[in-house]
């Protein structure tokens, strides 16, 4: 991913993509990745502008979020105010263990011959 960008060992205008300061920001860039990414932003401060704009950006699409979009979200139709309890008794019943034995009638007496 990275391995070219990295591989260079002497100085370089080479910046890291945004793409990867958001896995990074996302913990999502491999370990090896991340550790000279954060080697790099140490040194550099237009990477370091870039990831803080990253996080600023994540920081305002939250607020966005919070204070707007679910404020103004209508609410689920009326069909849904039970669907929790409707998917906790599915999930009781498929976890439910299934023991046929037990459903057999008991109000069949068997003869074993002993009358």
């Amino acid at each position: 991913m990275l391995k070219n960008f990295f591989s260079n060992s002497q100085p370089t205008e080479e910046h890291l993509p945004k793409e990867h300061l958001l896995m990074l920001v996302d913990g999502e860039l491999p370990t090896k990745d991340a550790s000279r990414a954060r080697e790099h932003l140490e040194t550099c401060w237009t990477c370091r502008g870039d990831l803080e704009k990253v996080e600023n950006t994540i920081s305002q699409f939250i607020e966005f979020r919070n204070k707007v979009q679910i404020p103004l979200s209508p609410s689920p139709p009326r069909k849904w105010d039970r669907f929790n309890a409707e998917l906790i008794a599915v999930k009781e019943e498929v976890n439910t263990p299934k023991r046929p034995w037990l459903d057999f009638p008991t109000s069949h007496h068997f003869n074993c011959g002993s009358e």
